[in-house]
């Protein structure tokens, strides 16, 4: 771990301020990729900077170039400012900086008589060097003992055996618990057969390769010469030979790390779990639970009073039962005639064989296995041979028993202190004056944000608090890559930004993709710093750098997925963005198909208006009518199919997102595809050449 404190004097000048930040840019740079966790800390003075969205607002244009200056350092560090309390004043001028956030416990401010700031007291969570943890022994049985990892896996025969079982002689006259536990054990003794065992985790032996031994022998002769050796001549060559020997064990460590992180990279998605279990064993942190503060606010470190607190704060989110409708009889109760006759009972739902295989489809290859314990591995790649023994429905309707009893269980009242509100209008009289509460009279507090199903929503009908959670966690991700693997080739880093940071930045992006110009650049900032450490990439421009690895901008990739999701409602393959305006297709017979235009009240507020015009619903159709008619027209095809014969199009657009310094070059107003497909036809018009700016 690097620790960097840092003092900023109040009125330090711009000059010295850039010397210190690029010094400390280029020392951290040059480290080895092995150095893992940074954190810089201190007294920053720049309360023109409010975190935690560290924006910057007011103050002389030297300080907020001064604090754009620390931005740029955070962004290409991969920081997060972890200080969310005030520490002087309502300021936040002391600045915990951290690439891994997982290291960071807790921290606590407290008032002192010694200075005017606040006492920030910070918890990491190291673990000690020298400290020994015991292993947990475990005695695994059952799937558990088999290693579906394997290269070895006879999926084949093992799809064989599972088809040739007679099901139905072996699961007659038996209820559900005996047939689900006679299918388990069936399955798991004809998998013995086929995958082999996994191999015990114990303590063992370190395998070191023959030219490392072979070098380690040389080392320890040359070592023994060393002190027996008086001559200072001779000390000097024998030290030469050891460093040489140093360099080659160093080359030969890497060059395994190398090969390792290959073969993980190779797996992310064909092998999740080997991947993970790779990149876990450079993790060097314990993190501890505790301490904890009372609601009278002492704090309790004891590990038993912990679990007391933990246990209490659990139960307190439960709610009783309303007395007037427990079900004391879950049986009389869904039997009654009223529910009997009912269509759309439990009972009457029916399940087929192919509605099983269909549901095994949709299983993650990494997905936990169930309460039955037959992992996801055996139900992916057997699922035609295993979908048999549920051909009988008697199997399911007796499962579907068991929601009965969650049924008595589960009736209970709405927890209000669960409920998130959101209220949203320019009228503040209402907004001031009036409050909603529960049934059981509890006064709801309004939130300015909200979460739901990933996306946060806020109440000024803004998502720049969710970009800003978003940008938060990219960098995150981002970071962890670059501490767990020490490859900067330029095959490996696209792999793991394709694999894990981009789906983060690419969720849900059709709802809340934005508009403005500082979010824009706020998200495409995430992809520019992580590309500058690509080998041999530093020293070419942003736009440069997606050619040669092959990358979209994230505004292009926003707007890839808008496109896709416009065809889909349009090929009735998802439902339309909004239920008042629908994605309705308009022929022609000379331009083809394009979308409708909408168009936003006329006497709506223009900010409405604006917030209309950047919405899926609106935004959608005007992107995609922007594209060739050999795109627009395709109906019929396969997603996939969709996808590939727009990115043969999308590659032709140029791609020239705006960043800080390269907005001069940008020829189009913007570097959406409307604009820059218009530019391209004036171009293609006018005769001159398309992709390079023109200056």
């Amino acid at each position: 771990m690097i620790v960097v404190n840092l003092y900023r004097p109040p009125l330090c000048s711009k000059q010295n301020f850039n010397e210190v930040l690029t010094k400390l840019k280029h020392a951290i740079e040059g480290l080895s990729p092995l150095v893992k966790d940074l954190v810089i800390l201190g007294d920053f003075n720049l309360p023109i900077i409010k975190w935690p969205a560290g924006t910057i607002e007011g103050g002389s244009r030297e300080d907020q170039d001064q604090a754009r200056a620390l931005q740029d350092l955070i962004e290409q560090l991969f920081l997060s400012q972890e200080i969310t309390t005030p520490t002087r004043g309502n300021n936040i001028l002391d600045l915990l900086l951290t690439n891994n956030q997982e290291i960071i416990h807790g921290y606590r401010a407290e008032k002192t008589d010694i200075s005017d700031h606040n006492l920030n007291t910070v918890s990491l969570t190291r673990r000690k060097l020298g400290k020994k943890t015991l292993r947990q022994e475990t005695n695994e049985e059952g799937f558990r003992t088999l290693n579906f990892n394997c290269n070895k896996v006879d999926w084949e025969g093992l799809q064989s055996s599972l088809a040739t079982v007679e099901w139905n002689k072996i699961l007659q006259n038996k209820d559900a618990d005996s047939m689900m536990e006679t299918m388990s054990s069936t399955i798991f003794h004809i998998c013995k057969s086929h995958i082999p065992l996994r191999k015990k985790q114990g303590l063992r032996r370190t395998t070191i390769p023959r030219d490392r031994k072979t070098l380690m022998r040389k080392r320890t002769k040359l070592n023994k010469k060393l002190h027996s050796t008086r001559s200072d001549k001779k000390k000097q060559a024998i030290l030469s030979q050891v460093m040489e020997i140093e360099k080659s064990l160093q080359n030969s460590h890497e060059q395994q790390r190398m090969r390792e992180e290959n073969n993980a990279i190779a797996n992310i998605k064909q092998n999740p779990s080997y991947f993970f279990n790779y990149a876990k064993r450079f993790l060097k942190k314990c993190s501890p639970i505790g301490p904890l503060v009372t609601p009278e606010g002492e704090m309790k470190e004891d590990p038993e009073e912990i679990c007391k607190l933990l246990a209490e704060q659990y139960q307190s989110v439960f709610s009783e039962p309303e007395e007037t409708k427990k079900i004391i009889d879950p049986g009389t109760f869904f039997n009654s005639p009223q529910i009997s006759e009912d269509p759309t009972t439990l009972k009457n739902i029916e399940f087929s064989e192919q509605d099983i295989i269909a549901a095994i489809e949709e299983l993650k290859p990494n997905s936990a296995p169930g309460p039955d314990g037959i992992p996801t591995n055996v139900l992916i790649k057997c699922k035609d041979a295993l979908a048999r023994p549920f051909e009988d429905v008697k199997l399911l309707q007796e499962d579907l028993g068991r929601v009965y009893d969650w049924a008595k269980e589960n009736n209970m009242t709405f927890n209000g202190d669960k409920f998130q509100l959101l209220r949203s209008g320019t009228n503040y009289e209402i907004l001031n004056n009036t409050y909603l509460v529960t049934s059981d009279n509890q006064t709801i507090d309004t939130s300015p944000h909200a979460k739901c199903l990933g996306v946060y929503l806020s109440d000024d009908g803004t998502f720049k608090h969710h970009i800003e959670q978003t940008i938060k966690k990219a960098r995150r991700i981002a970071g962890w890559i670059l501490r767990t693997f020490y490859s900067r080739e330029k095959d490996c880093m696209p792999t793991l930004w394709r694999a894990l940071v981009q789906p983060v930045l690419d969720y849900c992006s059709q709802l809340w993709s934005p508009h403005m110009a500082m979010d824009i650049q706020a998200l495409e900032s995430v992809q520019r710093a992580y590309t500058r450490q690509v080998k041999a990439m530093k020293e070419l421009s942003y736009w440069e750098r997606l050619k040669r690895l092959g990358l979209y901008s994230q505004q292009r990739r926003r707007e890839r997925y808008i496109i896709t999701y416009t065809w889909k409602a349009l090929e009735k393959l998802v439902p339309s963005p909004s239920n008042i305006n629908e994605v309705e297709p308009q022929f022609n017979q000379r331009t083809g198909r394009k979308c409708v235009r909408k168009i936003p009240p006329s006497q709506a507020p223009a900010r409405i208006k604006t917030l209309l015009s950047s919405s899926l619903p609106y935004n959608g159709p005007r992107i995609f009518n922007c594209l060739p008619r050999r795109i627009r027209d395709l109906t019929g095809c396969s997603v996939d199919s969709f996808k590939t014969q727009l990115d043969s199009v999308l590659r032709t657009v140029p791609d020239e997102p705006p960043v800080p310094g390269y907005t001069s070059l940008c020829r189009a107003v913007t570097n959406s595809l409307p604009d820059q497909v218009d530019l391209q036809r004036r171009d293609t018009g006018l005769g001159r050449s398309v992709g390079t700016p023109l200056l």
